[in-house]
């Protein structure tokens, strides 16, 4: 139910996201949880040729490692957007792992 908040933040870095209008968690209306968003202009990128897809998803993904994350991690936990709904599992484990290490004494 937080996708509104990542939504409207990755729009505000610059990133292209639809405006989230309402987001509805009653599953009695349609089956499951359900958007409603702007529509964007142009095609789905699901339908474009291999090499339209390819580069728009590596400009995205380029602009996305550009960004200071500090503030957008600042706005999810303003938005108390939990961290395990944004932060990398491999993240987590290597939290992890350094604790075990620390714990059994193997850390100068």
């Amino acid at each position: 139910m937080y996708l509104q908040q990542v939504h409207q933040t990755l729009s505000q870095h610059g990133l292209k996201a639809p405006v989230i209008r309402h987001v509805c968690g009653d599953k009695s209306v349609f089956g499951g949880v359900f958007v409603v968003m702007d529509l964007m202009p142009g095609e789905p990128l699901f339908e474009q040729k291999p090499e339209v897809f390819a580069s728009v998803l590596g400009e995205s993904m380029a602009r996305m490692h550009e960004l200071d994350v500090g503030p957008i991690v600042d706005s999810f936990r303003r938005a108390g957007v939990p961290d395990e709904m944004f932060l990398s599992p491999f993240l987590h484990q290597i939290a992890l792992d350094f604790l075990k290490r620390k714990r059994l004494g193997l850390l100068s």
